[in-house]
């Protein structure tokens, strides 16, 4: 190796070390686990694939010395096989989307290697886990609440039913956070990337912004045909198919949702003349704080989807 190639290594194992140190211990900064692969790929991009993998393997090694091992190999996970993934697509100068489905699989991997190695340590079902979690939770929030003297005996019934509400649709929700969360990770990861590569003024090809996102004619029949055979079977297989049906429209939410911020977006960007970025973060985040909002931005995904809303303005 060279000695630049050595020195870079070097200083970007630090940097990842010092991040998840950071994310591990500071409960609040846990989320710069999303620029954990950053190093690797940059280390990719400029000295190859020997370097990244080296460097990784460093970084995990001196982790070992300030956090238990299951940790370790948690974000050891989490940051060298994305970080390497995503690296060879900046490398072999792939398009946004190859890297946002590239980074999508490789996550979705990581997280079912992850559940696969916590069985094979902890000896118990992540599934069986999962549902002990939630209904220790709920348990102990009915105890607070009849310990403490402040609900009847019928309200203490009424929030009983809400509780075991709340936490069936927690369990109906697993299989599609499983689906969504890597999309997710892989989105945010790239768009990390592309802004330190950008800083760094190395050559890629960007991810295309958000209010260019735009599905394929081909997506308005498959969803069509997808909502109508979930319909099919909640109402023909209701104990079957409840899981299934929660899935499919907790996904396709998301990508109307997608849809709708998508418009609002680019038409902030039409109407404004590229000054409404401010405006674009508060209306995200008042979705967020405000469902009712957020059941708008998807109607309005929808209607982009199936009707094309974007040519009623261009025409404008």
């Amino acid at each position: 190796m060279k000695t630049r190639a050595i020195t870079e290594g070097a200083l970007l194992a630090a940097i990842t070390v010092i991040t998840a140190l950071i994310s591990n211990y500071i409960p609040f900064m846990s989320v710069l686990i999303f620029f954990l692969p950053v190093p690797c790929v940059i280390l990719y991009q400029r000295h190859g694939l020997a370097v990244a993998a080296v460097s990784s393997g460093a970084a995990i090694l001196i982790l070992l010395l300030f956090m238990d091992p299951i940790s370790v190999v948690s974000i050891g996970l989490f940051s060298s096989f994305p970080g390497l993934v995503l690296g060879w697509c900046y490398k072999k100068k792939k398009d946004g989307f190859f890297r946002l489905c590239a980074g999508y699989v490789i996550y979705l991997c990581v997280f079912i290697l992850a559940i696969l190695l916590f069985q094979l340590v902890s000896g118990v079902s992540f599934m069986e886990d999962y549902i002990n979690t939630l209904n220790e939770a709920s348990s102990g929030v009915m105890q607070v609440y009849q310990s403490s003297g402040v609900l009847s005996t019928d309200q203490i019934a009424s929030l009983q039913t809400e509780v075991d509400s709340l936490m069936t649709s927690f369990k109906l929700m697993l299989p599609a956070c499983f689906l969504l969360i890597p999309f997710f990770m892989s989105w945010f990861t790239i768009v990390l990337c592309d802004y330190t590569l950008r800083k760094l003024r190395i050559s890629f090809y960007p991810l295309t912004p958000l209010y260019e996102w735009q599905l394929p004619r081909s997506f308005k029949l498959f969803s069509v045909v997808l909502i109508i055979g979930t319909a099919v079977l909640m109402y023909g297989f209701p104990d079957v198919s409840e899981t299934y049906s929660v899935t499919i429209m907790a996904v396709l939410s998301v990508i109307f949702g997608l849809m709708g911020f998508s418009f609002i977006f680019w038409l902030t960007r039409l109407k404004l003349a590229g000054k409404g970025k401010w405006l674009r973060i508060m209306y995200v985040i008042l979705c967020l704080l405000i469902p009712v909002l957020f059941e708008v931005v998807l109607f309005i995904g929808m209607l982009d989807v199936y009707m094309g809303l974007r040519r009623f303005f261009i025409k404008s």
